[in-house]
C-alpha cells in the first residue's frame, strides 16, 4: 500500500510543479496555497465531529 501513497504523493508534486510553471510562480507557493485549500476542506467538512485541528505536515518537495 506504500506504493499508492508514493505514487499519490509524487502525482500532486507534479501537478504543483506543472501549475508553478504555467503561472511562473514559485513551486512552494503553490504547495502551501493546495495545504491551505486542503485544510480548509477538512475543516469544512470535518470541523462539527472534530475538537482540534491536526496540525499539517508539509509535503517535502524535490
Amino acid at each position: 500500500m506504500s506504493t499508492g501513497i508514493s505514487a499519490n504523493r509524487l502525482e500532486i508534486l507534479q501537478i504543483a510543479d506543472a501549475v508553478a510553471r504555467e503561472k511562473s510562480i514559485e513551486k512552494e507557493i503553490v504547495i502551501q496555497a493546495m495545504e491551505h485549500a486542503l485544510q480548509k476542506a477538512a475543516r469544512s467538512r470535518y470541523a462539527p465531529s472534530m475538537t482540534s485541528a491536526p496540525k499539517s505536515s508539509p509535503i517535502p518537495a524535490k
